[in-house]
C-alpha cells in the first residue's frame, strides 16, 4: 500500500496534469477544455469523471429543451383545445406576424383562458400581449396571476421583473 502521507490510507497515485486541468476548467464552467484535457488522459479516473459528467449535462440540457419546447409542448398530439388557443395567440404576440391577427389572437387568448383558468401559461401570456400594447398594469396582473397559480413558474417571476421596470 502506497501511503505519501504517511496516515495509513492508501493514496490514490499521481494525478495527471491532463485530469487536474479538465477538473479545474470543468469547476471553473470551460466545458470545452475540460472535455479537451478530460480526452487526453483516458487512463485518468478524475478525467474520466469529468467527461461523463459533461456528457451527462449535456444529455440533460437536449432533454429540457426538448420538454420546454414551445411546439412540442401546444402543437404535438394529444392537442386540447385551449393549447392550441395558447398557441396561437402566442405565435400572433412573439412573431408580431399579421399585427392585424392582434384582435383575434387576443379573443382566442380568452377563449383559452375559459377553458383553462387555471394555467400559468395563459395568465402569462395575457400579461405578454398587454405589454405589447404599452399596458404594463395589466402585464404586470397577468405575470402575478401567473405566479398565483404556479409560485415556481420561472418564466413568470423574470416577466414580473421585466414589466415592473
Amino acid at each position: 500500500m502506497q501511503t505519501v502521507k504517511g496516515d495509513g490510507l492508501s493514496d490514490p497515485g499521481p494525478l495527471l496534469s491532463q485530469g487536474w486541468m479538465a477538473r479545474k476548467l470543468f469547476s471553473r464552467g470551460d466545458h470545452e477544455g475540460a472535455l479537451r484535457y478530460g480526452r487526453l488522459a483516458p487512463e485518468s479516473l478524475e478525467a474520466q469523471n469529468i467527461v461523463r459528467a459533461i456528457n451527462l449535462l449535456r444529455r440533460r440540457t437536449v432533454e429540457q429543451s426538448e420538454e420546454w419546447s414551445f411546439a412540442r409542448k401546444y402543437f404535438v398530439p394529444p392537442w386540447d383545445l385551449a393549447d392550441v388557443c395558447l398557441g396561437v395567440a402566442y405565435a400572433v404576440r412573439k412573431y408580431g406576424v399579421l399585427e392585424r391577427l392582434r384582435p383575434p389572437g387576443v379573443r382566442i387568448l380568452r377563449i383559452a383562458e375559459r377553458l383553462e383558468p387555471e394555467s400559468p401559461d395563459v395568465s402569462l401570456l395575457q400579461g405578454w400581449c398587454a405589454s405589447g400594447t404599452g399596458d404594463y398594469e395589466g402585464a404586470v396582473a397577468g405575470a402575478k396571476k401567473a405566479i398565483e397559480l404556479a409560485p415556481q413558474y420561472a418564466k413568470a417571476w423574470i416577466a414580473l421583473g421585466f414589466f415592473a421596470q
